[in-house]
């Protein structure tokens, strides 16, 4: 019976063996980057950008939302003060007391 991922589990050991004795092992990764990566890299990048552009559009409707809500309570209140002088101003478009 063969061990699943025998390189990496005497990779992991000998790095053990050397921790265990106080060697503190360096790596070092030659080469560019492999296909796979960049293939991973470019998708995050594209992933990033199409979640800024979500984050500035719901910003801006959120902005508006704010600005409408900001306009109708403004409009809320003066129309309150035009209601206290004229009791009619709050009846329908012709509907008469």
């Amino acid at each position: 019976s063969m061990v699943r991922n025998a390189h990496i589990l005497g990779s992991l050991r000998r790095i053990l063996k050397l921790l265990h004795h106080k060697i503190k092992p360096i790596f070092v990764f030659d080469g560019g980057a492999p296909v796979l990566k960049l293939r991973t890299l470019s998708r995050r990048r594209q992933l990033r950008a199409a979640h800024r552009s979500a984050i500035k559009e719901t910003a801006h409707k959120l902005l508006l939302n704010q600005m409408l809500n900001a306009t109708l309570s403004k409009a809320t209140v003066l129309n309150k003060g035009t209601e206290q002088n004229n009791p009619k101003s709050g009846l329908a478009p012709g509907f008469k007391l």
